[in-house]
């Protein structure tokens, strides 16, 4: 009998908003890591745009925001661990600790 798996942690944080138009005039600009950041290249899309965001605005909820959606999908829908998003969400959480000294004040 398979163990059940948890609902994976989330933080809540939400990406730099911006609106749709906004979103698409930023991707469009070119970023010098585009084409080498960990999340701007994830096959994913949602990933990948949330990773190109984050270089674009260096805010501290776009990384918890990458993280969480890492987090969510490092286990399959048939209880599969993909530890490549585990890493990335390690990586992403690490990147927002990185921008300040308490991020849990951070809004």
């Amino acid at each position: 009998m398979p163990i059940p798996i948890p609902n994976v942690p989330q933080t809540g944080r939400q990406p730099f908003p911006l609106t749709p138009a906004q979103l698409q005039r930023e991707l469009r600009q070119r970023h010098p890591q585009d084409h080498k950041d960990v999340f701007a290249t994830d096959p994913n899309d949602d990933v990948r745009v949330l990773g190109r965001l984050a270089l674009r605005h260096d805010d501290v909820n776009n990384y918890f925001a990458l993280g969480d959606r890492c987090a969510l999908l490092s286990i399959t829908a048939d209880h599969r661990l993909l530890i490549f998003y585990v890493g990335k969400a390690l990586i992403a959480y690490r990147r927002a600790a990185e921008h300040t000294h308490d991020v849990d004040r951070v809004r």
